[in-house]
């Protein structure tokens, strides 16, 4: 008969919460808030066009619930149409992740802000480049102009020192050029 070396799957353990469901439930609706007001300003919305365009009559209530002065109650239609309105994660809003993008699978935020983080120090390394280089530029352009002011004083005075200059072949080209 065979052996039955059979073991049972690793079963993560389950999760124990906080002993006061009241300080969870506060520390929730904090959470909530400044989620919800960190969302709306990301998108640039004012309390009044946010609250309008949630189904509020006016900001009154998005306020409290921002402000998170009524501990007691978040109404769970609010952070469904929040998330969409604001089109964040339902997750971001509860505090249970931190990445805000609905619909992107976990770590994309991270990898997009560390993508835009180097292409912005890309872009500032290819601006203090194109600095040195004005800067460069710059620094000669005197002794450039000095050069020219000397170039067009000689063919000045070469023109003085030859009368029959303006009826000589390519004069005209030269005087259009100075």
């Amino acid at each position: 008969m065979a052996s039955l070396d059979w073991e049972a799957p690793a079963v993560s353990p389950l999760p124990v919460f906080a002993a006061d469901p009241k300080a969870e439930q506060i520390s929730l609706v904090r959470t909530i808030g400044e989620r919800l007001r960190e969302a709306r300003e990301l998108c640039n919305l004012s309390q009044s066009v946010a609250a309008q365009r949630l189904g509020y009559a006016n900001p009154s209530k998005l306020s409290k619930v921002e402000g998170a002065t009524d501990t007691q109650s978040v109404p769970l239609w609010l952070i469904a149409r929040a998330a969409q309105l604001y089109e964040v994660s339902a997750d971001y809003l509860l505090g249970l992740s931190d990445d805000w993008e609905a619909g992107a699978s976990r770590g994309v935020s991270g990898w997009l802000l560390d993508s835009w983080e180097r292409a912005r120090r890309n872009d500032l390394e290819l601006l203090a480049a194109l600095h040195r280089r004005v800067g460069a530029v710059t620094a000669h352009l005197p002794a450039v102009t000095d050069g020219a002011r000397q170039v067009e004083d000689a063919a000045q005075a070469f023109r003085h020192l030859n009368p029959d200059f303006d009826d000589r072949k390519g004069s005209a080209r030269l005087l259009a050029s100075g």
